[in-house]
């Protein structure tokens, strides 16, 4: 039973999943308009009691369970919980606007549960195969859904692109996976450590050569400098429900691979792959920071911003400490509200009749729309790292490690790509407020569920700037137990 209670997220997540595919069957002999609600319902269904059960562990549900395979303890709790509530509000905040656009059938609903199945295993593995297992069946979700709009020739080049560098970049994985078995015989993450303790110099050179290779896949999937490419195209190319999709959950994915393969696994040669992530991360500052103030198209302008972000996630985990893990698990789940805030805005404000496509399409936006226009500012107040706004504490968390590491260069270099990141944020917010567009008005449209909670997630990013503490304190508990 214990077992059981212990993968209960994930037997929701698959149960939506195929409850999805058996109502999408029934589309010939059922209206539309009933399925355009169950289909949905089903989904917020499953995710949300994913998160309540996830919500009611206690300590005594902690262990490991089917033959090493699935982790419960505090980290994998809090990011079920995390990427279970992310991906509710990505549902949420995509209803309507998948309804206007044609797309609001089954496949996306059972692609979106299919992702957060992935990320779930990732979450929750304790092997090797587990993992695997959860960043393929990720990642061959996310292929088909930025490709979900076949008319637009954009969306088709931008999965074309994602599908082939992400086979490569599974390759890459897979060959570095096989190799840590082959050397340490064991599939176990619990396991590995010991015996890469317990080699002579010889096969630790191996067991480097390894790391490198996951190391390069682990940069893809996170979309970090120099393995970026695909991020700015398949967040310009996608409809935007989907970049709202694409930009937040697989990032919580993401940190809990890096912490769960890297971190734990590779504990033992912490001191070999520190430098090659600190090389991946201050790259990613670089490249992120300095291609977004080039940008004009908005999408891609937050492509290059996330792979900025990201850069300073790895900043956290290259101090090899724990608070600097701390550190880094906090800027991922913070990043992702704010994320979360920025696309939502485009997505009601493509409901008013605004579709944001370009920077210049925001111009005037304070006159039209004074409240989303306002809620954009905190995103983009709180992306640039400017107090009171939760982003400020973000950021300043990962300084705090890097200086208690005596790595005062990078984090010289950290705060002025910190404050090059601030112009192009700021940049927004200026054409938002005062560049003036004649002759527009704003298109009358009731406020529904989507608009309160969107308003709640802005508002969120000032709460938790007033109140850092408790979410710090909740992530600390989870990375350190």
């Amino acid at each position: 039973m214990m077992s059981m209670s212990a993968i209960a997220p994930e037997a929701w997540v698959a149960g939506g999943v195929l409850f999805v595919v058996l109502l999408e069957a029934l589309r010939p002999f059922v209206r539309d308009r009933t399925l355009a609600f169950a289909i949905p319902a089903s989904t917020l269904l499953a995710l949300g009691l994913a998160a309540m059960s996830a919500s009611f562990w206690t300590a005594a549900s902690w262990g490991v369970f089917f033959d090493g395979g699935l982790i419960v303890d505090p980290l994998s709790r809090l990011l079920v919980v995390s990427v279970s509530v992310v991906a509710l509000l990505v549902v949420i905040y995509s209803i309507g606007d998948l309804e206007r656009h044609g797309f609001g059938h089954g496949e996306y609903y059972a692609l979106l549960l299919s992702a957060t199945l992935g990320i779930l295993a990732i979450v929750t593995g304790a092997n090797v195969l587990v993992l695997f297992l959860g960043i393929e069946l990720l990642s061959l979700s996310l292929y088909a859904l930025v490709s979900i709009d076949r008319e637009r020739v954009i969306a088709a080049e931008a999965a074309m692109k994602y599908f082939f560098l992400g086979a490569i970049a599974s390759g890459i994985l897979l060959y570095g996976l096989s190799l840590l078995y082959g050397l340490s015989g064991t599939l176990s993450l619990a396991m590995l450590p010991k015996m890469i303790a317990g080699l002579g110099g010889g096969d630790r050179v191996l067991f480097l050569f390894a790391t490198a290779f996951v190391i390069v896949a682990l940069a893809f999937k996170f979309g970090a400098a120099p393995f970026h490419m695909w991020v700015p195209d398949v967040y310009e190319g996608s409809p935007t429900p989907i970049t709202l999709l694409v930009g937040t959950i697989p990032e919580l994915g993401a940190i809990a691979l890096i912490m769960r393969l890297l971190v734990a696994g590779l504990h033992p040669l912490s001191a070999q792959w520190m430098p090659m992530v600190l090389g991946v991360a201050i790259l990613s500052l670089l490249v992120g920071n300095l291609a977004a103030l080039a940008q004009s198209n908005f999408k891609r302008l937050l492509a290059y911003s996330a792979i900025g972000h990201v850069g300073f996630i790895l900043l956290g985990i290259a101090t090899g400490t724990i608070s600097g893990e701390i550190a880094a698990v906090y800027y991922t789940i913070i990043y992702v509200t704010m994320t979360l805030l920025a696309f939502g805005i485009l997505l009601v404000l493509r409901a008013r009749g605004r579709d944001v496509e370009d920077l210049d399409d925001l111009a005037g936006l304070s006159q039209i729309h004074p409240w989303w226009s306002l809620l954009m500012l905190f995103a983009m107040f709180s992306l640039a790292g400017i107090p009171p706004f939760v982003g400020f504490w973000a950021k300043l968390s990962i300084l705090r490690a890097l200086l208690g590491q005596g790595e005062v260069w990078v984090a010289v270099l950290a705060v002025i790509m910190a404050v090059v990141g601030a112009f192009y944020y700021l940049r927004v917010v200026k054409i938002m407020y005062f560049d003036r567009v004649a002759n527009q008005k704003a298109m009358s449209v009731p406020w529904g569920i989507p608009e309160l909670i969107l308003s709640m997630n802005g508002l969120a990013l000032i709460v938790l700037g007033l109140v850092p503490d408790a979410l710090w304190q909740l992530c600390a508990w989870a990375v350190r137990y």
